[in-house]
């Protein structure tokens, strides 16, 4: 707790606190551009620059002040410091109330292991994936690191990753030797759920993924059936929302699962506004532009062929997030703050899949630097505006 004795978390962040986390990114992104948009960088210092990339991540999750959640955890930690913890009264999964426990409240050291944790599963998973950790932390970086800061679900979607990458690696072998791997990484993608409550539903979805026959053939004619599959899981889903609900109301939900999900729902937006929206688009464009870029290549009939059968496992997974993401804004109710959390599982997974096809020559120099320039502008855009709010 003593580290973070200068903030003041019951007025949340301030203009020097905003400020700091705009310059620290910049200078991240700055001693990270070289070997990353360019080739101007000795291999041999590779790993170097990873490790330092590796601590700069983490040193702005360590501080990062920008947005609330920031604040609610550090609140939260001094507020429940050295008590013993009831599932409903905290909202926090089991894991948490342990750690807190065990750590005695300190907040640093709370980051630390949520954020530390996560950046250790991260390089595993890209090592596994045999794609270049460097790139992928730069990616992260230049795009994700307000997603990747921003709370501790953060730590679900890094071991929901591990899992994912680890049945995408053992799709490239013959299907008796598949087998052991795929199990252990639906295991893995199951104790996601430890971690973070809303990993349900994305552990419903890998089982539906490794079941679905589509692999090189459909994954052609994705973006194409797209918009149907977003009608009939809006639909489905909304269907479940109802039951749920009625259930929640009618039966004593100890885990507090239920009633955590009524309240997401029961949120609203407070985008009315053109600033708002111009907001959001340049929030969102880190998902969807890159996506559609990915797509576009991979719907290709000549890159299909060639691509490796690991990439297009690891497509599906992203392909499946993005239409049950996306189906929560064609559901009546107001589910901004649902779509938020399921769209931001994509972006671990996006990041070794982007990484691997730049380094395969799979995405063109052109398509790369329009992902890492929208990257960039689109975080440059939520610090400075966030700097701006305090001013």
């Amino acid at each position: 707790m003593a580290m973070y004795s200068f903030v003041n978390f019951a007025y949340g962040s301030t203009f020097g606190l905003n400020l700091y986390c705009f310059l620290l990114y910049c200078f991240l992104l700055f001693i990270s551009l070289k070997g990353n948009v360019t080739n101007l960088y000795i291999q041999e210092n590779n790993k170097s620059r990873t490790t330092l990339l590796f601590f700069g991540l983490l040193l702005f999750a360590l501080t990062s002040f920008v947005g609330d959640d920031f604040f609610h955890y550090y609140e939260f930690m001094y507020e429940y410091r050295g008590q013993v913890f009831g599932d409903q009264e905290t909202g926090l999964e089991a894991f948490y109330q342990y750690l807190i426990s065990f750590i005695d409240g300190n907040y640093f050291l709370f980051r630390l292991v949520v954020w530390g944790g996560s950046l250790i599963l991260i390089t595993y998973a890209t090592r596994k994936f045999e794609a270049n950790i460097y790139h992928t932390l730069f990616l992260i970086l230049a795009g994700f690191i307000i997603t990747f800061s921003y709370a501790r679900a953060t730590l679900a979607m890094a071991v929901f990753s591990v899992g994912a990458v680890l049945i995408s690696v053992a799709s490239e072998s013959n299907i008796k030797k598949r087998v052991i791997p795929t199990i252990l990484g639906l295991i893995i993608i199951a104790c996601s759920m430890y971690f973070h409550r809303s990993m349900l539903p994305m552990i419903i979805i890998s089982l539906g993924w490794v079941c679905m026959p589509w692999k090189r053939q459909l994954t052609r004619f994705s973006l194409l059936l797209a918009p149907i599959f977003i009608v009939i899981c809006s639909y489905i889903m909304k269907t479940a929302f109802e039951e749920l609900f009625t259930i929640a109301n009618s039966l004593e939900d100890e885990s507090g699962t239920l009633l955590r999900a009524e309240y997401y729902t029961e949120q609203n937006s407070v985008v009315n506004n053109l600033n708002g929206y111009i907001r959001l688009a340049f929030h969102y464009a880190v998902f969807y532009v890159p996506f559609f870029i990915i797509s576009g290549t991979i719907s290709s009939k000549d890159a299909v062929q060639k691509m490796d059968t690991r990439c297009i496992w690891l497509y599906q997974i992203i392909y499946l997030t993005f239409i049950f993401a996306t189906s929560f804004l064609f559901m009546k109710a107001d589910l901004v703050t649902l779509f938020d959390r399921y769209m931001y599982m994509s972006f671990i997974p996006m990041s070794i899949l982007i990484a691997s096809m730049k380094d395969s020559e799979l995405l063109s120099k052109r398509q790369y630097l329009w992902i890492v320039v929208t990257f960039i502008l689109s975080n440059l855009f939520q610090l400075f505006v966030a700097v701006y709010s305090q001013a």
